[in-house]
């Protein structure tokens, strides 16, 4: 558990630096912001957290304001929330559980019983998240599914109509995978999918999504990205995967080629589907002009 990480959300200085040295004594990761407001933009911003601990009290934004945002965004809704406060009526514990918390503590609290509901929300968060995996992810190459890819960019189109952020996506489609099944096999084609998939997963960042669209075919949906953005990030890992890929068979070296397309959201005439088709044409004209490209939609 200690490779998880947790958003500390506190305004008092005082309470903040004993809850990071809670947190550091029993070796958990984590960052720390003073007010809801602050941890909305972390969290937009930066994926990874397996908790949120938050004040009730604050400035800006309030703890039990936090908690409504948080539950009511898919992105975050699964995210356990544990609240601290000094409400101790029934009726303020009550709220804060109906509105989505998971868990709360009212101070002053003792340290050891943080740290004991701070491990079952994170235990129970795991299984979850195990669970949640195997029905995801892509057994071959280990990203995400396409019913995953479908989910995420469901959600993340809504998100950017929410905020008005930039979203991208790119489709990418290994160069002459057919003809590498047929002079060499189903067992060597599913090995150079392996490895994709593992370059694919080096080359994104931690708020992407990296997923198998299918066949030999991926995608990336990148969130808080524009088209000029994701074209970048499309030509490094074009150049990764044909100058860093190499594959023995039969005493030969092999090497890969792929072919790219981007498109970028737009809020106004976008849909899901549209999104993809435009993503997709470009992927096509890529093949069409050589591959081995990367080439925006038009």
């Amino acid at each position: 558990m200690k490779d998880m990480k947790i958003l500390l959300v506190e305004d008092s200085p005082k309470v903040l630096h004993a809850l990071q040295r809670q947190m550091e004594l029993a070796g958990f990761k984590y960052l720390s912001v003073k007010n809801g407001q602050e941890a909305m933009e972390v969290l937009e911003n930066e994926r990874g957290f397996c908790l949120i601990i938050s004040d009730w009290l604050m400035p800006k934004m309030t703890g039990f304001e936090l908690l409504t945002e948080v539950r009511r965004s898919e992105k975050f809704a699964t995210i356990p929330f544990l609240m601290v406060t000094g409400k101790d009526s029934v009726d303020d514990v009550v709220t804060a559980l109906r509105f989505g918390a998971n868990d709360y503590i009212t101070k002053p609290y003792h340290p050891e019983e943080l740290l004991a509901r701070v491990r079952n929300l994170l235990k129970i968060w795991r299984y979850e998240r195990e669970l949640e995996g195997k029905t995801l992810t892509d057994d071959l190459t280990g990203l995400h599914n396409r019913r995953h890819f479908e989910q995420a960019l469901t959600r993340e189109i809504a998100e950017a109509k929410r905020y008005g952020t930039a979203l991208s996506l790119v489709l990418c489609d290994i160069d002459h995978f057919k003809k590498l099944n047929d002079d060499h096999g189903h067992l060597t084609g599913d090995e150079v999918l392996r490895g994709m998939g593992a370059l694919i997963r080096q080359g994104v960042r931690e708020v992407d999504y990296p997923c198998r669209y299918g066949g030999e075919e991926f995608a990336l949906i990148l969130p808080h990205t524009d088209c000029d953005g994701a074209m970048v990030a499309a030509e490094r890992l074009r150049k990764a995967i044909a100058q860093d890929y190499r594959m023995e068979i039969a005493g030969r070296s092999l090497g890969l080629t792929c072919s790219f397309g981007v498109a970028q959201f737009e809020e106004d005439s976008d849909t899901m589907e549209n999104l993809i088709d435009k993503a997709d044409k470009a992927l096509y004209r890529s093949k069409q002009d050589g591959r081995n490209r990367v080439s925006r939609a038009a």
